[in-house]
């Protein structure tokens, strides 16, 4: 089966180096002009289904991508939401630094192992994203002869749950998929069959929409 992740746009959080994961940041300019990016990109795909988290700041994007496709319906699931940041969300680096100096650095240094204050473990989110992938697998291999393995799956979600994704399809750790930069808006194709994935493709428009 083909899956497609695109991670949300560019938002005023990233810009101003915010610390989030489950709050909402608006998408800057940038972010808006590459909604339609993707939307194009993705508009000639014949799509199986699309899920997205049901932060704003991916629905969004997954309904854009989803009026490109007639009676495609976005499916939205808790277990793709971003890594909880806990005690840090919506702050700044600095503000971090004065309110919970104890903490801060422990989890920049090690971000993702490191447990904040009510943050997530990295471990914690591949979980809640694998249960995801294996149960629409499982629905895609029940619907047998009858389904269109050939027709992609799209995931509209964000860094660390993307990267949950693939540490579970390419059965990796965290300090791999350092590796692989995943910016606004990119979009990952991935070929995942009897248990092997292959990174097909990595598109974003970082460089395209100024």
């Amino acid at each position: 089966m083909k899956w497609i992740f695109v991670r949300h746009p560019e938002t005023e959080a990233l810009v101003h180096r915010i610390i989030y994961g489950q709050t909402h940041s608006p998408y800057t300019e940038k972010g808006k002009k590459s909604v339609n990016w993707v939307r194009s990109e993705l508009a000639s795909e014949e799509i199986s289904a699309i899920y997205s988290s049901p932060m704003e700041r991916t629905k969004t994007l997954a309904d854009a991508i989803a009026s490109a496709h007639r009676g495609l319906r976005v499916q939205t699931d808790e277990r793709i939401k971003e890594m909880g940041v806990g005690i840090f969300e919506q702050m700044t680096v600095p503000e971090a630094e004065a309110a919970h100096p104890e903490h801060l650095r422990p989890f920049l240094d090690d971000f993702g192992n490191y447990r904040a204050p009510g943050s997530e473990l990295f471990s914690e989110v591949k979980s809640r994203v694998s249960d995801f992938l294996k149960e629409v697998i499982r629905r895609e291999e029940e619907k047998g002869e009858e389904g269109y393995p050939e027709r992609p799956i799209i995931v509209v979600s964000h860094s660390m749950a993307i990267r949950g994704a693939l540490a579970y399809l390419f059965d990796a750790g965290l300090s791999d998929l350092w590796h692989i930069r995943i910016q606004p808006a990119a979009i990952i194709r991935v070929q995942y069959r009897d248990g092997f994935a292959i990174l097909e493709g990595l598109r974003d428009p970082h460089d395209i929409i100024v």
